[in-house]
């Protein structure tokens, strides 16, 4: 739709500036017959970027604002310099649609195509480390791109589908950092594709599901949000994933077989209490149910820091050596955060017993 050379009032304004992001438009001028107050705001323009399409305000490198004014005529000029073109846009838009229509037949549950749209992203996209690639389409036609090309992409993605999403922004320790939030049924959830691909930026190895579909307080256990003058607020999301799983898996649900096997492939069921290891005794019991039933491997959530798990487990092990047969036998371990919880100190811990 062609934009428009005047707006009367701050509604026309706001849905012209969204119009020229999403169009990727370089460059535009509106007469403004308005109350001269919004003509005249400094912050006004900017607020109505941030307030745009979330694709598009990522595809932003820069703007800028002039104003001009001839007698009682007032002209507002927008001007943006993207990071992503529209016939890159295009680009991107095509080969979306092309992947949404491969990999998803109508009859999939949402569950579904959303984890399918994030094993996509994950699997393709490797992240940029030199920092140049910034957006979905660098990550489709160069494979790579930062985690801001990352989200963008599970936004395109979940717009071919017909799946609500949003680019959320905020701060993690090394700095910006951009991910999504999903709908799935009316629920939202947190997913962060980049921190799931193995080539992250990740601050420590995390397993592929570590990030995927999590509430407000768990997503929030090692970042914050960002949220800029003018912005839509971010949709809560407040209700555990596990929740949602459970209760369709009684109500028979026609995904109950693949939420089933759901709950193993992203880890969901180390939050059942069967999985839980609560302090160091509760773990020299563990060891020891491994080693009478000669397992080779287990996996336990455990409430604690790395360090502070480590240090149990030494304890822990020492404590279970004076009692077994098998002097020969040994443990090794490996552990990595576990944010499901909605504690930056859990882990969950790998131990395999390994016989001499």
């Amino acid at each position: 739709m062609p934009l428009k050379k005047s707006v009367h009032n701050l509604d026309a304004l706001r849905q012209q500036v969204d119009e020229l992001i999403v169009a990727r438009v370089p460059t535009h001028t509106w007469g403004f017959t308005g109350p001269k107050h919004i003509f005249t705001s400094e912050v006004l323009m900017g607020e109505l970027v941030n307030a745009g399409n979330d694709i598009a305000r990522n595809a932003i490198a820069s703007y800028q604002v002039l104003r001009s004014q001839k007698g009682s005529q007032y002209d507002i000029t927008l001007s943006v310099e993207y990071r992503e073109s529209a016939a890159q846009r295009e680009v991107v838009l095509q080969r979306s649609a092309a992947i949404v229509a491969r990999m998803m037949r109508p009859s999939m549950s949402v569950h579904e195509k959303v984890l399918r749209i994030h094993d996509w992203v994950v699997a393709n996209f490797r992240y940029d480390h030199s920092k140049t690639c910034y957006t979905a389409y660098d990550g489709v036609v160069h494979g790579s791109t930062v985690c801001a090309g990352y989200a963008m992409m599970v936004g395109y993605l979940c717009e071919a589908a017909g799946i609500g999403c949003r680019i959320v922004t905020g701060n993690v320790a090394r700095g910006p950092h951009a991910w999504n939030l999903v709908n799935i049924d009316g629920v939202w959830y947190h997913l962060d594709a980049t921190w799931d691909s193995p080539h992250s930026d990740a601050p420590q190895a995390h397993d592929q599901y570590d990030y995927y579909l999590l509430t407000d307080s768990e997503m929030m256990a090692d970042r914050s949000l960002l949220l800029e003058p003018g912005m839509r607020p971010y949709p809560r999301a407040s209700l555990r994933y596990v929740d949602t799983v459970n209760q369709l898996i009684e109500l028979r649900h026609s995904a109950s077989g693949f939420l089933r096997q759901l709950k193993d492939t992203i880890g969901l069921k180390y939050l059942e209490p069967a999985y839980v290891v609560a302090d160091r005794q509760a773990l020299v019991n563990h060891l020891l149910d491994v080693y009478y039933r000669r397992l080779t491997h287990a996996i336990v959530r455990y409430r604690a820091s790395a360090s502070q798990t480590q240090s149990d487990l030494a304890w822990a092990w020492n404590t279970v050596r004076p009692q077994i047969r098998d002097t020969g036998v040994q443990v090794r371990t490996s552990m990595r955060p576990y944010l499901r919880g909605g504690h930056l100190n859990e882990v969950l811990l790998d131990m395999q017993l390994v016989w001499g």
